[in-house]
């Protein structure tokens, strides 16, 4: 017994690991010293992970992007093109092309990846992922005021998955900041005692960055909205003591850069331009990429300001004439980015414009036959009549021999009932006759064998209920009760993407037990129905299916990267097939949801209760 029970709990085990319910235990250390922006032991400890997994690789380029600031091409694409190999891979590719859209300032797009990231991390009920994954997005949408709006939401559950001192100060971080962001800071008294309780926090997590990012706040919250400028030196004062104590990364040396640029408008603005002069030259000092350059032409012109107060006009002109070299460079990369825009909106307008070209000659074909046609139609017509009557012959012989195969089809499946009834029941109900026949002769000693004749007598009844339950089964069976939803889905993938011009990519979690038969049928038809569509309207060059089985409810993410639609100018007709899926998902108590833009593809999200009620 307890061998048993030792080995089902190794099965479980075992289930478990392969399901890929988190993080395992190497990389979960490795990402909280890169939370905990403690690099040394980054170095050291992502030895002990593969270096050919998705983890490693996803591990390094958010390594560079601290160090260096910038994207490493060669390693984003190595992510992309990994073999998929669990659920943890899926969720870590999400999450890194979110990072990588938001770095290249595509945020509509960052946030599609990391909502499927989110919605993922959810079914492994890993905090560590779903914390990274919000924390991620509250960044993104502090940098982007146009996005203050969906922070709300996140927040709160950023509250629930919180596991440590460390998350709990960022909850509080983005919640103070984006409050008073809409507040636009009129309740200061609560603001205060935000920040307060903030340190606190920062204080409790042991982690240097938290009180950097603490002090920096207050010094911009007392400098801009307090016009406290000798406390806001304060605060900038114990950030930069932080820093000079870091090692020169460039995450670090770029927010002493802000600081110090900070500290010398401050003294420009009260008339210490010594001071400001100090302050914006170890400001420029630190390098900046390219994606930051605009940094440098702003402190330019602070020291061409600042020179010009100190009577330095040489100075000044240098530093002017460097402002504009750095503006001239800034337009030069916005000019590049902007070709590069217009290349690809160029080539799709090609690729559109060959396919009506396609269309057109195909159209133009296909009237040169009609006008053809019609012109040897009455020369034609006696030979027509003469082809339809042959035709209308050979229809007929067809149908008598479609007759005679169904009604031979009929034939065959009346004889194998007749069969099993013969073979299987026939054989049940005559040793059922020598039971009850058993019974009148031995009805004087009945009390001696009563139980074991009626024992007998109802396995025989039950195994005879069971045989024609069987045929009944056998003569109803389907598709999709041989092969099962998953395996049904997954063949009808691979027959759309034979013809190389889309590829469907199949990814399932959980469902390795089968569902009831009406749900799988219905699912199907929903994917099917879904994919074409794709086909249909979208010019999709891929389509990725997500299915996960959430215990309670199937969750389905369809998402391709076609054309894209806008939702609002469809939502009064629904089309495109959407209104037949929304009844079937509705059929089944399931909702619905679309997120989807013009020339960004189409995410399709469908939820699906197994308790119908």
């Amino acid at each position: 017994m307890i061998n048993k029970s030792l080995f089902i709990l190794f099965l479980l085990i075992i289930a478990k690991t392969l399901n890929g319910q988190g993080l395992n235990p190497n990389s979960k250390r490795v990402y909280q010293n890169i939370r905990n922006k403690n690099l040394e032991k980054v170095f050291e400890d992502i030895k002990s992970i593969d270096s050919s997994s998705v983890e490693f690789l996803f591990f390094k380029w958010e390594i560079e992007l601290l160090l260096t600031g910038k994207n490493n091409d060669v390693l984003h694409k190595s992510i992309l093109s990994k073999k998929t190999k669990s659920k943890i891979d899926n969720i870590l590719k999400k999450i890194h092309l979110g990072d990588y859209y938001s770095f290249v300032s595509k945020k509509d797009s960052a946030y599609k990846k990391f909502y499927n990231a989110l919605e993922l991390s959810k079914s492994t009920s890993d905090s560590i992922l779903i914390c990274k994954v919000i924390n991620e997005m509250l960044s993104m949408f502090s940098r982007d005021s146009t996005m203050f709006r969906r922070s709300y939401k996140y927040i709160n559950q950023y509250k629930n998955y919180a596991y440590n001192d460390l998350e709990n100060f960022y909850v509080q971080y983005y919640s103070s900041y984006f409050n008073q962001q809409k507040l636009r800071f009129r309740n200061k008294d609560a603001f205060l005692d935000s920040l307060d309780y903030e340190k606190q926090l920062a204080i409790k997590s042991n982690n240097y960055f938290t009180l950097i990012e603490h002090y920096q706040k207050n010094g911009v919250f007392y400098e801009v909205f307090q016009e406290d400028e000798k406390r806001a030196i304060v605060y900038y004062d114990k950030a930069l003591e932080i820093l000079d104590n870091q090692p020169e990364y460039h995450f670090l040396m770029q927010r002493k850069k802000g600081i110090l640029s900070n500290l010398g408008v401050i003294n420009y603005l009260n008339n210490d331009f010594k001071n400001a002069s100090n302050y914006f030259r170890k400001a420029f000092e630190i390098k900046s990429t390219k994606k930051r350059l605009k940094n440098d032409l702003e402190i330019s012109n602070w020291r061409g300001k600042t020179f010009l107060k100190m009577l330095k006009p040489d100075s000044a002109l240098y530093y002017f004439k460097l402002k504009d070299e750095l503006r001239k460079e800034l337009n030069q990369i916005s000019m590049t980015s902007n070709i590069e825009k217009l290349d690809r909106t160029h080539n799709i307008l090609i690729e559109k414009s060959k396919k009506r070209i396609v269309i057109i000659v195909f159209s133009i074909i296909l009237l040169c036959v009609l006008i053809s046609g019609f012109l040897i139609y009455e020369a034609q017509l006696k030979k027509r009549k003469l082809v339809e009557k042959e035709k209308e012959f050979l229809l007929k012989e067809q149908e008598l021999q479609s007759i005679d195969a169904m009604v031979e089809g009929q034939e065959k499946e009346r004889q194998r009932i007749a069969n099993e009834l013969h073979d299987n029941l026939g054989g049940l109900l005559a040793t059922l006759k020598l039971y009850v026949q058993n019974l009148k002769v031995k009805k004087h000693d009945l009390d001696e064998q009563h139980d074991l004749i009626i024992k007998n007598t109802d396995e025989v009844l039950e195994e005879a209920y069971q045989k024609v339950r069987a045929i009944a089964q056998t003569r109803n069976a389907g598709v999709l009760t041989s092969e099962g939803l998953i395996p049904t889905i997954q063949n009808y993938a691979a027959k759309v993407s034979a013809s190389n011009s889309l590829v469907v990519e199949v990814a399932d979690y959980g469902m390795e037990q089968r569902l009831n038969n009406s749900i799988e049928i219905t699912i199907f038809r929903i994917v099917q129905e879904l994919i074409t569509n794709v086909i249909k309207h979208a010019n999709a060059k891929e389509i990725a299916i997500d299915i996960t089985n959430h215990k309670k409810s199937i969750n389905l993410i369809i998402e391709d990267n076609g054309d894209g639609f806008d939702i609002e100018k469809i939502k009064p007709k629904l089309g495109m097939g959407l209104s037949s899926i929304k009844k079937r998902v509705e059929g089944l108590n399931g909702s619905l949801s679309i997120d989807s833009h013009i020339a960004k593809g189409t995410t399709i999200i469908i939820d699906i209760p197994l308790t119908q009620t």
